[in-house]
């Protein structure tokens, strides 16, 4: 069984009916977390997803409202009384992003490890294997920062997560004939950032061209919920097409 949660669908804009990014696909009782935004350690507990089973966590790109409850969670499982990881913790993120890790690391010593082996893998495109799941990255346009979009393949299901992503070719090669397209959907169609962050009708055309059959839209800023977003998308893509919101749970048999 592969159930999603989705644990903050909005932006680095506070906000309190979305946190920032970060999401959980369960794959037959193992967490996979993509991304981990300010506040997503505290929305783990409020989805009864227990941090300390979490041994993948899948980054998209550097930017804070994708990142920056690494801080919490390494401290978290540093310090939490009693527990001693028996599994390595694998992070997985774009071209220089272990990096990045170890300059917070030597800011915050409190993250380096002390009771668990860190695995960090550079992500382009890569393909890695579980024990019930492949995942496919693929870099995705983002301004001038690297950014991946990751292909989840499960129990004969596809999900695909976008991370923060421009209109590309290759997030709709990466998203082809998927079952579930987990989409970033900064504005409606009356404002567009080119080369940064997609609106409506880019939604739209990268689900039509890459033959995805349901939507979720996520990377809501908060003017979004003022919006007339799904309308603005089905009137150019007729799948199936839903507004994230946190703590949403969407379970694939």
């Amino acid at each position: 069984m592969i159930e999603i949660t989705i644990l903050g669908s909005g932006t680095g804009v506070p906000y309190l009916p979305r946190n920032s990014s970060g999401y959980c696909i369960n794959i037959n009782g193992e967490p996979l977390l993509f991304d981990m935004g300010a506040g997503i350690v505290r929305r783990l507990l409020e989805a009864k997803i227990d941090y300390k089973t979490v041994n993948h966590l899948f980054i998209s790109h550097r930017h804070p409202d994708h990142t920056s409850d690494l801080i919490p969670l390494f401290f978290a499982m540093n310090y939490t009384p009693g527990l001693k990881r028996k599994d390595p913790f694998h992070l997985y993120g774009p071209a220089g992003f272990p990096d990045i890790v170890r300059k917070l690391m030597d800011i915050y010593p409190w993250m380096v490890p002390k009771h668990f082996n860190l695995e960090m893998k550079e992500m382009d495109e890569t393909e890695i294997s579980g024990k019930d799941w492949k995942i496919h990255s693929k870099p995705v346009v983002h301004g001038d920062v690297l950014a991946v979009s990751y292909r989840l393949e499960a129990e004969g299901k596809t999900i695909v997560y976008s991370g923060d992503s421009a209109y590309c070719d290759s997030l709709i090669e990466n998203a082809k004939n998927a079952d579930i397209l987990i989409i970033e959907c900064s504005f409606p169609s009356r404002l567009e950032l080119k080369g940064v962050h997609m609106n409506t009708r880019e939604v739209a055309e990268v689900a039509r061209k890459a033959e995805a059959k349901k939507l979720i839209l996520t990377h809501l800023y908060p003017f979004c919920d003022d919006e007339p977003i799904l309308e603005e998308i089905r009137e150019n893509f007729k799948g199936e097409t839903q507004k994230g919101k946190d703590l949403m749970k969407i379970v694939l048999p």
